[in-house]
């Protein structure tokens, strides 16, 4: 399975791109709070629940009190409440008044537990509230305004750089979705085809297999029946041979296919910010001179991506009777260098491209005589044609039809 390597990346900078909004989000967010954050109101805040808290504490303090006392008196007039063991007890008086403010004793230990309850309930929440303003307050102290803004900026900046590279990358991306999706279709489509294939073939076998096994002409007639009502022909070693014929015709054209479809994505993945044009050898169709014209039809539109220099052999000036400002005012998107007498472009040429490996050179001189220079050996040099008066860059996927204007 082959997939478009620029997915990755482009989906590797968004995640960037993400993570760095995000960052930011969080940074403003965070002094949006510092600025709505009331720094005195807050310790006002603290020192009102801290009060409210002792209050709350010295409450429970008397209820527990108030607790400690009842109970002890519970506990005293337990042995006047209960029933003992005499009868005369039972009915009497002070038994019944001590049953009474038993009751009433119990009563108020219910009532001042469930008032403890409440109050340290609403203690515990005083807490929470005051450790979470005494969180706030210390961060509040600790929080650099400024230092948080000029991350922001930086982070900021970093956005900026990577939007463009992300833009520059998705139409790459979606250009390379385009040039390989035909290819991969008709790969898919073969894929499909092979399969079938090989499940014809293996069905064909069965019945070869059976043939072989019949007894009588009276069951290989059947057989041969059965293939041809499947296959249309009842013979299944004519069949398997057809089938195997375009079982290898198809993994041939599988081949090519990937072949190709490799060849595309490796020259989509070229990083090409600059190239240098071998002027003289756009100058040919062929053998034939054809002047500036591929050089003019060419320039304007892959200037618009790259930056472009053109090195001419010293002979261009007397070829097209012009000078070197003449030429530099012909290509004004186009750095123009023309070499000096008794030497060659070639050396100028792959000199300029040694010190970038992201600048290459378009020319169709295989340049035998330099293996060492690093476009060379990089293959860093892209080929082009001039045929019916286009030029062909089958690289860059371009074909420009030349300029009727400035010919010769």
């Amino acid at each position: 399975m082959i997939n478009n390597p620029i997915d990755q990346k482009y989906s590797a900078l968004n995640s960037e791109l993400l993570a760095i909004q995000y960052r930011i989000d969080s940074h403003q967010a965070a002094v949006q709070w510092f600025d709505s954050c009331d720094f005195g109101d807050s310790k006002m805040q603290v020192a009102r629940i801290n009060q409210r808290m002792e209050e709350a504490t010295k409450e429970i303090d008397r209820l527990d009190q108030k607790i400690r006392t009842d109970e002890l008196t519970c506990l005293n007039l337990s042995p006047q409440a209960s029933l003992g063991f005499n009868p005369r007890h039972w009915f009497s008086s002070e038994r019944a008044m001590a049953k009474m403010q038993l009751s009433e004793l119990r009563g108020n230990l219910k009532q001042f537990a469930d008032q403890k309850a409440q109050i340290q309930k609403t203690k515990d929440a005083l807490r929470v509230r005051s450790e979470r303003l005494q969180e706030e307050l210390a961060r509040y102290r600790c929080f650099d305004k400024l230092s948080v803004q000029a991350e922001v900026r930086f982070l900021s900046m970093e956005i900026e750089k990577l939007r463009p590279q992300i833009t520059k990358l998705l139409a790459k991306k979606e250009n390379l979705d385009k040039l390989i999706l035909a290819p991969m279709n008709r790969l898919s489509d073969l894929g499909i085809l092979r399969n079938k294939i090989d499940a014809d073939i293996k069905r064909a076998t069965v019945f070869e297999t059976e043939l072989g096994k019949a007894e009588n002409s009276y069951e290989r007639k059947k057989i041969h029946d059965r293939c041809s009502l499947y296959f249309s022909t009842g013979n299944p070693r004519s069949i398997i041979n057809d089938l195997r014929r375009q079982d290898r015709s198809a993994e041939a054209d599988i081949k090519k296919l990937t072949s190709r479809v490799n060849e595309i994505i490796a020259a989509s993945n070229r990083e090409i910010d600059s190239i240098i044009i071998d002027g003289n050898n756009l100058c040919y169709e062929q053998d034939r001179f054809i002047g500036l014209s591929a050089l003019d039809a060419l320039i304007p539109v892959i200037s618009e991506n790259y930056a472009i220099s053109i090195i001419f052999d010293h002979g261009i000036r007397g070829q097209m009777r012009m000078n070197d400002r003449d030429l530099r005012l012909r290509f004004p998107h186009a750095k123009v260098h023309v070499v000096a007498e008794n030497r060659r472009a070639d050396e100028t040429i792959l000199m300029g491209a040694e010190i970038d490996s992201k600048i290459f050179v378009l020319s169709n001189d295989r340049f035998a005589d330099f293996p060492e220079k690093k476009a060379v050996f990089g293959k860093r040099i892209i080929r082009h044609e001039i045929v019916y008066s286009t030029i062909y860059i089958h690289d860059m996927n371009i074909a420009i039809p030349l300029s009727n204007s400035h010919q010769m």
